[in-house]
């Protein structure tokens, strides 16, 4: 008696997504030095990149805030500041958290991540679990998203649905290198089909 693995039904095991669950997001105090953000790889509306100062009713710096140690007429403030209606995409190489200084943290602001072209999380203020403490209710924060999505992201989109959403030191981690647990399943089964050609072939 000959075992057949089925070919579709390795390929429904290798084909199942693992658990996907919602970014978490941590709120600390600002760092003390200003790094300039990448240029977006793309834009829509209106997106002023690595700006500094503030213009009234325009864009705020993320460095005018309490506790901030950065001057933010300084040269070197940097930031960039998506407008209302507008977005920036960031493509970062595969990675597996990010952090940025957000400045005056709302509703209006919508963090995506996308992992080949594909939205694999989305992370909007006040939304689900994502609330924003108390003591960064009118000043900027320095924000760490980690958990995204099925653990990775290559990309990452900034939208503002509203006023404007500022940002600085946009930063990420590298993802580390697991071994996928397809490639696991995989194994076993092929494993499983040798052992089991073994056994036919001394019967």
């Amino acid at each position: 008696m000959t075992f057949r693995f089925p070919a579709l039904a390795l390929t429904a095991v290798l084909a199942l997504p693992l658990a996907a669950e919602a970014a978490t997001v941590s709120f600390s105090v600002l760092p003390d030095s200003a790094v300039m953000n990448p240029l977006a790889n793309a834009t829509t509306g209106v997106v002023h990149e690595n700006i500094t100062g503030s213009v009234t009713n325009e864009y705020r710096s993320p460095w005018q805030s309490a506790g901030s140690a950065i001057d933010y007429n300084d040269a070197s403030a940097w930031y960039t500041s998506v407008q209302g209606g507008g977005s920036a995409t960031y493509d970062l190489g595969l990675s597996s958290a990010l952090s940025f200084v957000w400045g005056s943290p709302d509703t209006y602001n919508t963090v995506e991540f996308l992992l080949g072209g594909m939205v694999v999380d989305t992370v909007i203020l006040g939304a689900g679990d994502v609330i924003l403490p108390g003591s960064f209710a009118t000043n900027s924060a320095l924000a760490t998203f980690a958990d995204i999505g099925q653990g990775v992201f290559d990309s990452v989109r900034m939208l503002s649905g509203g006023n404007s959403f500022e940002f600085a030191n946009l930063g990420t981690a590298p993802a580390p290198i697991p071994v996928p647990a397809a490639g696991v399943l995989l194994l076993t089964a092929l494993g499983g089909m040798a052992a089991l050609r073994r056994r036919n072939k001394k019967a």
